[in-house]
């Protein structure tokens, strides 16, 4: 049990309580003694850790990367659709700018993955509900996603004819969040990890925001499905930057992002300060890390900074090889994974890089290792007399504890006369060997 005292206390009880399930998803060392992953689990969870460093650090083994299926059968007319995810359970969407002979139109629709093959399934109304999806315009925020213990409670949210919002809980029952005046749109909406509380935010300017709280009823509960008001209202002046992450806690304390900082409400004095020639980016979905990228005038990201919200301590993930082709914005990053126990951490960047982190998060661990990188081919956008790179799209998560991560992301040139346009696909990183 001595391994088990040097772990990450907030999350020994994350491990005793999950470890059974996970190790049948784990593919362990054969060498570890039977009776050991049935008598001391949390002891085997952390031995597939350690496993993995060790594979990469001392032999050098490799991360592999296979494609497991595409979208087939559609074509997406430039500039390309927008692929976003939603929630640390990362459902995925596509939206695409479409003309027809009735005109241009706005098409959503929702990635579903199956075991043989990979869909774009238009998204409809039910019982005269659409869903709702956040307006990211130009600069989607990053996208971060956590390895999942088990199910979480987040629900997904619908829009009425008359734009009142509705929150489905995982049971799938709906409740209406009711607005007294629903003339502005819902900009976006965030919910603290419990899903408990949810914030609307109904209007958002340059400088001024405006954010209603609600409490969403327990599953299963007498109030599950009855309508419900908002419990707080929250109007907040700043000088907001388009891109980055607002968050809630469970606690229902609201942060949104200024230039420099995080803020909760209009406080004075932030309570994280974040560190020289730094940008507050986005949050871990379980709140530990605040993350900030140190950003240059072309937006290309060479420094990505996790600040520990438990202890205060700094990991400073440093890219390991340089932007591989100097245009505008292709060295940010855009979507980051976190493995379970915060162990591992990958961050991918427009340019198709990709780079897996060991994080010190322990008492008695510091400073982050690099445990390898690859890069996604890049597409073009193909026009009649030039060509240009186009941005990587891609979201992230790991599908296993610390050896598997699923990539969703953007393949091939996407043309300006349709033909051969690029689609999206999911692909697999893996550890080779393990």
């Amino acid at each position: 049990m001595a391994l088990l005292l040097r772990l990450d206390p907030p999350r020994r009880t994350e491990i005793l309580h999950a470890s059974s399930a996970l190790l049948r998803a784990f593919e362990m060392d054969l060498s570890l003694p039977a009776e050991w992953i049935v008598n001391f689990q949390p002891l085997a969870l952390w031995a597939t850790l350690v496993n993995t460093v060790q594979r990469v650090t001392a032999t050098h083994t490799p991360w592999a990367c296979r494609q497991l299926a595409q979208i087939e059968g559609l074509s997406w007319p430039l500039p390309g659709p927008k692929l976003f995810g939603l929630g640390p359970d990362l459902r995925l969407f596509i939206i695409s700018d479409e003309v027809s002979h009735e005109g241009a139109r706005q098409q959503k629709y929702a990635i579903k993955l199956f075991p043989d093959r990979m869909e774009a399934e238009p998204l409809l109304m039910e019982e005269g509900l659409s869903r709702w999806l956040p307006e990211f315009g130009d600069t989607p925020p990053t996208l971060v996603t956590k390895f999942a213990l088990a199910e979480g409670q987040q629900p997904m949210f619908w829009i009425d004819e008359s734009h009142q919002i509705w929150a489905q809980t995982p049971d799938g029952v709906k409740t209406r969040l009711y607005r007294q005046s629903a003339n502005h749109p819902v900009d976006d909406i965030i919910v603290s990890p419990d899903g408990d509380i949810v914030v609307l935010v109904v209007e958002r300017t340059a400088h001024r925001l405006r954010a209603l709280y609600y409490h969403l009823p327990p599953m299963g509960s007498e109030d599950a499905g009855k309508e419900r008001e908002h419990f707080e209202e929250a109007q907040i002046a700043g000088e907001f930057v388009p891109g980055r992450a607002s968050w809630v806690t469970n606690q229902g304390e609201l942060y949104v992002p200024w230039v420099n900082h995080w803020s909760f409400l209009e406080e004075d004095h932030p309570r994280w300060v974040t560190p020289e020639g730094f940008q507050p980016d986005f949050v871990s979905p379980d709140q530990r890390f605040l993350g900030y990228v140190k950003r240059n005038d072309v937006m290309h990201d060479h420094e990505i900074l996790l600040l520990d919200t438990t202890n205060g301590k700094n990991l400073l993930l440093h890219r390991s090889q340089p932007v591989g082709i100097k245009s505008y914005g292709l060295g940010k990053i855009v979507s980051v994974a976190f493995s379970a126990l915060n162990a591992l951490a990958a961050v991918g960047f427009a340019d198709g890089y990709i780079e897996i982190y060991r994080i010190g998060t322990g008492e008695n661990t510091t400073g982050v290792l690099s445990l390898g990188h690859g890069r996604l081919p890049m597409g073009q956008y193909v026009l009649a007399d030039s060509q240009h790179p186009k941005p990587k799209q891609m979201m992230m998560k790991f599908t296993k504890a610390f050896d598997r991560l699923l990539v969703f992301h953007d393949v091939g040139d996407f043309r300006a006369d349709d033909n051969g346009n690029g689609t999206y696909a999911v692909s697999e990183i893996y550890l080779a060997n393990l």
